[in-house]
């Protein structure tokens, strides 16, 4: 029985080589999260890798090193600290897609009514609201990790520098925020039912006018 020959997908090649070149920039983020924990720790760089990858949650890594700056330093980089982490989570979570998504084919139709095939990667979990990540996506995603390995790069020299006063930009949140975030379709929201007008409320004055009024109407309906 002749085997099927496997329909080419433009652009495929380049979309693999483009998953590969992220996941080599990730790695320069976490080479630079070892190279601030060989800091803190004051051990060797083997050491250091050899404990931080034995720690594989993003968020616990980040604990780590929320607990090792605040004893080191007083709690001085509390707020520095606490958006890179939250930078760390966001972009963990991209790379997490990149490297356990499902291959797929975007299918589009330009303007031509012509069909356009394009390499993507979907999320495995059945019915999900994710967009697919293309290729265009992986560029945010570059410059969200050279950003963050500059970041923790900087703050390894402070750190083994030892200052008696630290830069101001240490004592404040980063600024960068993350470009390449997994992305939910846009639900608009359920127009809500407008609410019956409220009734105000009678002063105990009005209430008693009230009663002597209604008094008054019954008594004249009385035979």
């Amino acid at each position: 029985m002749a085997r099927s020959t496997p329909v080419p997908i433009p652009g495929l090649p380049l979309f693999q080589q483009a998953i590969g070149q992220a996941m080599g920039s990730y790695a320069k983020v976490e080479w630079s999260l070892a190279l601030l924990l060989q800091s803190l720790l004051g051990v060797d760089l083997p050491k250091a890798h050899a404990i931080f990858f034995a720690i594989q949650n993003t968020r616990s890594r980040n604990e780590l090193f929320q607990s090792l700056l605040a004893q080191e330093f007083n709690g001085e980089l509390k707020k520095y600290w606490a958006s890179c982490s939250k930078f760390l989570l966001k972009l963990a979570k991209f790379r997490n897609a990149i490297a356990h998504w499902h291959p797929h084919v975007s299918l589009y139709e330009n303007a031509a009514s012509e069909l356009i095939i394009r390499p993507a990667l979907r999320s495995p979990i059945p019915r999900s609201d994710f967009h697919s990540i293309e290729i265009e996506n992986f560029d945010d995603f570059h410059i969200d990790c050279q950003h963050i390995a500059d970041e923790i790069i900087e703050l390894f020299g402070v750190v083994v520098e030892r200052p008696s006063a630290w830069p101001q930009k240490f004592l404040n949140p980063i600024t960068h925020r993350n470009l390449a975030v997994l992305k939910q379709p846009h639900t608009p929201k359920v127009r809500q039912p407008r609410r019956p007008p409220s009734v105000p409320k009678l002063s105990a004055a009005q209430k008693r006018a009230k009663a002597l009024k209604d008094a008054r109407i019954r008594a004249k309906q009385k035979p």
